[in-house]
């Protein structure tokens, strides 16, 4: 009854505190870990009170098989979690935390397969210990296995160590683990006199245990909470982010950058080979290191901490790559952040961009043309609209001929004073013939150009003037005088010819 009350108490509290972290800090990768570890906890929980309540080897075998296959769960669990919090670089490119955790994998699917297959390779059946079943092992098959779970310890030890030495930040949590963790075996030392103190001595211990993981992973999420929201930034961008350190070695991607194929080293490696960044000499500070030692120096030399590289085709995709060094508070070179834009869109783009451009220009060009031949046509016809044609010495002939519209009757004026200097002419016969209609502007303009020929010595004949000009004429209100009057250029030229006899003589010099 003692066990059951202590069990059930355990599960209880395993469960507030994995529901717990996974309201507060489910898509952090590491609580989602601590609360598998938690719940792996709680069955290895569940099967040791199997174990130790069993009352037959049949019963006491799920216990002590399903209590080692969850140790075996827990140790990759662990495993996972303090790379996912100290080295996340293990968790992308190629993933080197799979390849780690594998021997754990294998080395559970031989316990549970030689326990439940019972090919006697590892296990030997239970033996009753002490009034607790215990599992047998088999020389050397267990024996192997069970030296290999001691020493595969290690790993998480020197993880720990290794994080600690390298990641300052995370000394703090790494010193309460390991406080921790001693505090955890000298109580279960001391409860290893009866069996109730082993069970209280072993619950308060694995308390302990899970209390420093979650305050590790929750003081990672949320008193670190700038990192991870620069983690969530890095991998929204539409931008590759990749990271290298010193060694040239790949430490980190975003999500953008494994899709344009920049998310494993030999990729990062041979990209930046193109651009002429050499990645496979560890040194950086050192002259071996050609590459990336140029790079450096061209930094010093344009006090830029920035270079852009040429375009890079990976992929069958453009990819601009921007590199700048990541200098730490001591003005050392850390390593280097290499960020990619794909411009395979936008090249597309302004190359339809440039092509509409040198069709707009050619149009514009083809449009300026055409203006300036409509410009000169237009000239031609306003020109060959009011022709000033001479019959005689002093004598012209302006004959108006389509509708005089006001373009017209604006050219009018200086076109018959500009003619009348030109050929010193004396008459100038006006013939309104070939005019359809002659309204209100149109012959106040007409009647302006008269009177100010008459201002040059000109004297104008109005020839052809129909009844419906002569009514818009008088409409006018315009005193009539300064200019004659015909009913045909034939009338006009006969009555100045009788009253200029001597025009006569000079028609002989006409061809």
């Amino acid at each position: 009854m003692f066990s059951l009350i202590i069990t059930f108490s355990f599960l209880i509290i395993e469960t507030v505190l994995g529901t717990f972290v996974a309201v507060r800090a489910w898509e952090y990768r590491p609580a989602r870990l601590l609360v598998l570890l938690v719940a792996t906890m709680a069955l290895l929980n569940i099967f040791g009170f199997v174990q130790a309540e069993a009352t037959s080897a049949d019963i006491a075998i799920v216990g002590v098989v399903g209590g080692g296959l969850m140790l075996i769960i827990l140790q990759i669990l662990l495993l996972l979690l303090f790379s996912a919090l100290f080295v996340p670089q293990w968790w992308t490119g190629s993933r080197p935390v799979i390849w780690i955790s594998l021997p754990y994998v294998v080395a559970g699917i031989a316990f549970g397969g030689d326990a439940i297959a019972q090919t006697r390779l590892i296990l030997d059946g239970m033996v009753l210990d002490d009034g607790i079943y215990r599992l047998s092992l088999i020389y050397p098959g267990g024996y192997i296995l069970r030296n290999l779970f001691f020493v595969s310890w290690f790993v998480h030890l020197g993880l720990l160590i290794v994080s600690f030495v390298r990641v300052p930040k995370a000394r703090v949590v790494i010193s309460l683990l390991a406080l921790t963790i001693i505090t955890a075996s000298t109580i279960t030392r001391v409860g290893n006199q009866s069996y109730q103190l082993r069970q209280i001595s072993g619950s308060i211990s694995t308390l302990l245990l899970l209390s420093a993981l979650t305050y590790m992973v929750l003081r990672t999420r949320f008193l670190v909470a700038t990192q991870v929201a620069l983690d969530l930034a890095l991998q929204a961008m539409d931008e590759a982010v990749v990271v290298l350190d010193q060694d040239g070695r790949l430490i980190y991607t975003n999500t953008q950058a494994q899709r344009l194929g920049l998310g494993t080293q030999p990729a990062v490696t041979t990209a930046l080979d193109r651009v002429g960044i050499d990645t496979s000499i560890i040194d950086l500070f050192a002259g071996e290191r050609a590459g990336w030692h140029a790079v450096m120096t061209k930094f010093d030399h344009a006090h830029s901490s920035t270079l852009t590289s040429e375009f890079l085709t990976l992929n069958q995709r453009r990819i601009a790559l921007t590199l700048t060094p990541v200098i730490d508070a001591h003005n050392r070179t850390q390593g280097m952040l290499v960020m990619g834009r794909d411009m395979t869109e936008i090249e597309a783009y302004m190359n339809r961009l440039d092509q509409e451009r040198s069709h707009l220009i050619e149009a514009i060009r083809q449009l300026e043309a055409e203006q300036y031949e409509r410009a000169k046509l237009a000239d031609a016809v306003r020109v060959l609209s009011l022709p000033m044609i001479p019959i005689l010495r002093g004598v012209l002939v302006l004959p108006l001929i389509g509708e005089f519209d006001p373009a017209r009757s604006a050219d009018f004026m200086p076109h018959l004073l500009a003619g009348i200097e030109r050929e010193r002419a004396r008459v100038v016969f006006i013939d309104l013939t070939g005019i359809p209609l002659l309204d209100t502007e149109a012959a106040a303009g007409l009647l302006r150009g008269v009177q100010a020929a008459t201002l040059l010595g000109a004297r104008c004949v109005l020839v052809g003037i129909r009844p419906e000009m002569a009514q818009t004429l008088v409409t006018l209100g315009i005193a009539l005088t300064g200019f004659e009057t015909a009913a045909t250029l034939e009338q006009a030229l006969s009555v100045e010819l009788h009253r200029h006899p001597q025009w006569l003589p000079a028609m002989s010099n006409l061809p």
